[in-house]
């Protein structure tokens, strides 16, 4: 099908594709729900390689409320060569008993998601149950690291993590916080630093704090970076030690912090009009950040339906950052982006890039 924005659309078939491959998580209402919360959770899958092709329905729709899950995804274990792709996780959101099959669809071709599943290859694929959070199965928030899922409370610091290998969360393996930091709430998101074998962590005194999984030449350890982190949101990214974070209302759409210098660094834009779009990239709330490498990231977004019958659209922006030493600025450059109808009034609820 093509659509005034020459995006590709197939039905239900993965196409293969160097370029990053996004996951977009939207619900569907169920009709005669008497929750409104209650609704299909679908998978739709954006290959940015050129116009950017879209796979409806790329993997089989879960039944749930979509509380506050994460949606993460785990790379092929080096033991499978790197065959395979990765692997999708979804994690918290709800607990058992709290959901049942729709009026009009067979139970048959859906799975009934208590709180962690995650997708097995196959032709179909399928989703299967995994071990909910010791702790955090209701309200968690998500990293992965090391080929691990690190999973902390959003109502405490409380830290726990799941080992595809075993397939079980383990909780006495991590460290308990600082006394000072168990009655604190966890903003998300938690973001990995893998160049320094940590995962950042702001808190709701807004404090932002590093914790480092243990290693089998150290333990576990917490460690306090910044004790008044001025800004933080729901769109965040890391960029070697640079973090850039999202922000609608500031001028340029972000604020960055050098995690070498403990400064906050001045953000221009080359030019502030996306291209092949044309509209202002100031003027746009964007939902998810990515760094795929070499200070290029994408921003994702959407827009709903205006009308029952039309599709909602899915924002791409791909740019790169660069510091510019003699002003102590970043520097945006935007590179391309990308419109892509999906049919059906759905939320979006989450973006995930898959890794490599």
């Amino acid at each position: 099908m093509q659509g005034k924005d020459s995006t590709e659309i197939e039905r239900g078939i993965i196409m293969e594709e160097e370029e990053p491959a996004f996951v977009v998580c939207g619900q569907r209402a169920v009709p005669g729900d008497e929750l409104p919360r209650k609704g299909l959770a679908e998978f739709h899958k954006v290959f940015l390689g050129g116009k950017g092709k879209v796979v409806e329905n790329a993997y089989p729709p879960l039944l749930s409320s979509l509380g506050a899950f994460c949606l993460v995804a785990l790379p092929p274990p080096p033991k499978e060569g790197g065959g395979g792709g990765p692997t999708v996780y979804v994690v918290g959101g709800l607990g058992p008993g709290e959901i049942g099959p729709p009026n009009d669809e067979d139970d048959d071709k859906l799975v009934l998601y208590p709180g962690g599943c995650r997708l097995v290859d196959g032709d179909p694929p399928r989703w299967e149950r995994i071990q909910t959070p010791i702790h955090n199965g209701r309200y968690s928030t998500c990293a992965v690291h090391q080929g691990k899922i690190y999973c902390f409370a959003c109502y405490d610091v409380d830290p726990e993590v799941f080992d595809p290998l075993d397939g079980n969360w383990h909780k006495s393996l991590l460290s308990n916080p600082p006394h000072s930091l168990r009655d604190l709430r966890v903003y998300r998101p938690v973001l990995p630093h893998p160049s320094q074998h940590r995962i950042l962590i702001h808190l709701s005194d807004g404090s932002l704090w590093a914790f480092y999984p243990p290693t089998r030449l150290s333990t576990f350890a917490w460690e306090l970076v910044a004790s008044h982190f001025d800004h933080w949101g729901n769109v965040v990214a890391l960029y070697e030690n640079l973090i850039f974070i999202h922000d609608f209302y500031t001028p340029s759409s972000f604020f960055v912090y050098d995690l070498d210098t403990s400064k906050w660094l001045d953000v221009v834009w080359s030019s502030e009009t996306c291209i092949n779009i044309g509209y202002n990239i100031t003027s746009v709330g964007f939902d998810s950040l990515q760094c795929v490498g070499d200070g290029v990231f994408w921003a994702a977004s959407w827009s709903p339906s205006i009308k029952r019958n039309e599709p909602v659209y899915i924002y791409f922006l791909k740019f790169k950052a660069e510091y510019v030493p003699a002003t102590s600025t970043i520097r945006l450059t935007p590179l391309t982006s990308q419109m892509h109808p999906i049919p059906g009034n759905i939320t979006v609820n989450r973006f995930l890039l898959l890794p490599p």
